[in-house]
């Protein structure tokens, strides 16, 4: 082998093994943003344990059970149920989780999973501090007004309010019925915007973050809104619910639509690089002014005309066109 075929061979292999790091690289990052920030993760896997290592483990009440999750697995969503205990006017069907799991936000995200079987109003987050504060409302078809009690709104409609007094963002898409869907709500101290399926369906300026209250005697609870008087009047989310995570960073645009490709299953390609062999014509020694026609021939008997005539305006061009070469057998190239 010659020394410039050696050379050649080796930058290629140097070429191909940069690409490999690089998509690995690609591939490493588009993951590790999954952990970056997590604060809380209940994944319903038969518990209400937090997975993200942080020990905030919830606590399911008897009346909630473990169902199929989105992808048919079983005992991997937890299923909220509308029973009221009447004789303590409590709300018996919900996760409790310790109210660490959503305090002092400055920036967040939450998502999670639902299927609910009823969208006219339900509250799927709420952080209750009675007669004090509303804080993390995450409901649907309806939201606090600037006193931390409940208004019903538009059936369907995904709201969520970070405190008394705050604004409220909305989303401008109805959720379904009997259908998984994923919600993801990021926030800030200048805005708030809520995503369905990784797609914007909302958003508000504002402080939306969440202050830091921790009294003992805060009601934090997935699947209804507990608190003050309102037990039998305050919306009961009824349905299934999955993968809830809290998170103390603000998700980009990109992150949510990539996470939503991870967590509903969407399989994604294993990119490669392939290298394809062009040419391009070089003139030289050019009269300046003439007109000329390239024409190309793969005999060197008949020639046709390519592209439209062009004229010389310096004695050395390039011709703009690029040709694929991996099929060739052979082609010629001339001035006309």
């Amino acid at each position: 082998m010659t020394n410039t075929a050696l050379k050649n061979v080796m930058k290629l292999i140097r070429f191909t093994v940069l690409m490999v790091l690089f998509i690995s690289a690609l591939s490493v990052l588009g993951q590790s943003f999954l952990t970056n920030g997590l604060v809380a993760y209940y994944s319903f896997n038969g518990d209400a344990l937090d997975q993200s290592g942080n020990h905030f483990d919830g606590i399911t009440s008897s009346n909630c059970f473990y169902i199929a999750d989105r992808f048919g697995n079983t005992n991997r969503a937890v299923y909220v149920t509308n029973t009221v205990d009447e004789e303590t006017d409590d709300d018996s069907s919900r996760i409790d989780i310790p109210s660490d799991a959503i305090n002092s936000l400055s920036a967040g995200t939450i998502t999670v999973w639902i299927k609910p079987d009823t969208i006219v109003s339900g509250g799927i987050l709420v952080k209750q501090h009675n007669g004090i504060n509303t804080y993390a409302a995450l409901s649907i078809g309806g939201t606090t007004d600037g006193f931390g009690g409940y208004n019903d709104q538009q059936p369907g409609i995904i709201y969520f309010h970070p405190q008394n007094g705050a604004p409220v963002v909305a989303s401008s898409s109805v959720i379904s019925t009997q259908a998984w869907q994923q919600i993801v709500v990021v926030f800030d101290t200048s805005s708030c915007a809520v995503y369905i399926n990784g797609i914007l369906s909302g958003a508000n300026s504002g402080d939306f973050s969440i202050p830091d209250d921790l009294d003992p005697s805060i009601l934090t609870s997935i699947g209804c809104w507990r608190g003050d008087e309102f037990s039998f009047t305050q919306p009961r989310y009824i349905g299934a619910i999955d993968d809830f995570r809290v998170y103390n960073r603000a998700f980009s645009s990109d992150e949510v639509f990539q996470f939503y490709q991870i967590e509903s299953g969407i399989p994604f390609g294993s990119p490669t690089v392939d290298l394809g062999k062009a040419v391009y014509p070089k003139f030289s020694s050019l009269n300046v002014g003439y007109d000329y026609q390239l024409q190309i021939s793969t005999n060197l008997i008949n020639w046709d005309n390519f592209g439209t005539p062009f004229t010389a305006t310096t004695t050395n061009m390039i011709y703009p066109t690029f040709f694929k070469v991996d099929d060739w057998n052979q082609l010629y190239f001339r001035l006309h």
